[in-house]
């Protein structure tokens, strides 16, 4: 009774904590302390190495001998893969930050969370609780108790509302559940059943091993989503496109179990990409093909909805959607070295707001590269014409587009 109450009390605290941290950091002016300590290096040379990427690396390996006996392949592939969940979450996360991985502000969420589901685990595992539910409990507090974080930052000047730190503390809790049962359990979640397809819809609730397959996965899903669609107005609409792809994805595993529809998807999807491969090659020396409201192609490749960035590669990815451009907004699009920046207002205009100048061609200096760059603000209409005129001059071109107003 005593170790279940002491890790109890354990997990309210370290909660009330993870809930007073921004107000605690904003008080205290530690936000810009994290900021400057994760920059600061010393040099080796001609090399400049962080304090925070030494002192990380130093401790990896303190803990890797020290806990050398411990580490077999199990753990050792279960450590790889929570490093491979770390670098999805930079890959599709605040791009216009432009952090490094190291990044103490960067990890800060991953960190907090997964320490959270260490400490939901150690309670749960002093009330016998079975590991599939231990896992539903870890997720429904976890994005319960940051959902009411980022609610409560909305009465804190300085502060506002991210849906994609939801999404953040949401993977950084799965990643805690993955080293709970794969690193500290040595893997015995699997030693049950390592389905996850099932004939019932209440059997995936019950097996571990598929409640954490579709945990990631909708985990993912939301990360990926609420980083392209970050400001307070777009939270119903990234609840409800993460819900739809995670849904289709469910559907598709659920499935493709039956034999028929494992033999009609397996035709649509060949069909689907024999389609998108014809249009892409037929297409792709045409640069912006077709811009509508919501709608972008690129070299064939239909971008519904979201913004993009077409970098002076050639290669796009996509961005952030947002109407107003700050500093470090620029500073980001400048590491392309480009020499010209690209705006696509939107199909209305409404968007490219925050440059210093409210002007359709302006010069901003780019300290990376030295050189004056050029920036455009269009229209969408007018930029995608604008974008295919200056990609046929050869020109090093970033362009933004926002997809939609």
């Amino acid at each position: 009774m005593y170790k279940t109450k002491t890790a109890l009390v354990d997990l309210i605290l370290y909660s009330l904590l993870l809930i007073a941290t921004p107000f605690i950091m904003l008080q205290n002016y530690l936000q810009l302390s994290i900021a400057y300590f994760s920059r600061i290096s010393f040099s080796v040379g001609d090399i400049h190495i962080p304090y925070v990427l030494a002192i990380a690396f130093a401790t990896a390996i303190f803990l890797v001998f020290k806990f050398r006996k411990q580490l077999n392949k199990k753990r050792s592939l279960a450590l790889i893969f929570i490093f491979l969940l770390i670098f999805a979450g930079h890959s599709v996360s605040d791009f216009y930050l432009n952090m490094k991985f190291y990044d103490l502000q960067q990890n800060w969420h991953y960190i907090a969370y997964s320490i959270f589901s260490f400490l939901m685990y150690r309670y749960c595992k002093t009330k016998n609780t079975l590991p599939n539910t231990t896992i539903l409990k870890t997720i429904l507090f976890a994005v319960s108790l940051s959902t009411f974080d980022e609610v409560f930052q909305l009465f804190i000047s300085s502060r506002t509302f991210d849906i994609s730190d939801i999404a953040k503390d949401l993977w950084g809790a799965v990643i805690g559940i993955v080293f709970v049962f794969f690193i500290i359990e040595n893997s015995d979640v699997l030693k049950t059943s390592k389905k996850f397809q099932h004939k019932k819809i209440s059997d995936y609730f019950k097996n571990s091993f598929s409640v954490l397959f579709y945990s990631l996965i909708l985990s993912f899903v939301f990360l990926f989503t609420s980083s392209l669609l970050s400001d307070i107005k777009y939270c119903i609409i990234t609840i409800l496109i993460t819900l739809f792809i995670f849904s289709i994805i469910f559907v598709i595993i659920h499935c493709f179990q039956y034999r028929p529809f494992k033999r009609f998807f397996t035709i649509f999807f060949i069909i689907a990409i024999i389609t998108q491969l014809a249009f892409f090659l037929k297409h792709k020396n045409k640069n912006i093909v077709y811009n509508a409201n919501g709608i972008t192609i690129y070299k064939g490749i239909i971008v519904p909805y979201f913004d993009v960035l077409i970098k002076p590669s050639g290669c796009f990815r996509l961005v952030d959607k947002k109407q107003i451009f700050n500093k470090t907004d620029i500073a980001t699009v400048f590491e392309y070295s480009p020499d010209i920046v690209l705006i696509g207002r939107g199909v209305h205009g409404r968007g490219g707001e925050g440059l210093p100048e409210p002007y359709e061609v302006q010069f901003l200096f780019n300290s990376k590269s030295k050189n004056m760059v050029q920036i455009i603000n269009l229209k969408n209409k007018q930029a995608c014409t604008e974008f295919n005129k200056l990609k046929a001059e050869s020109k090093k071109v970033v362009f933004i587009i926002h997809n939609t107003d």
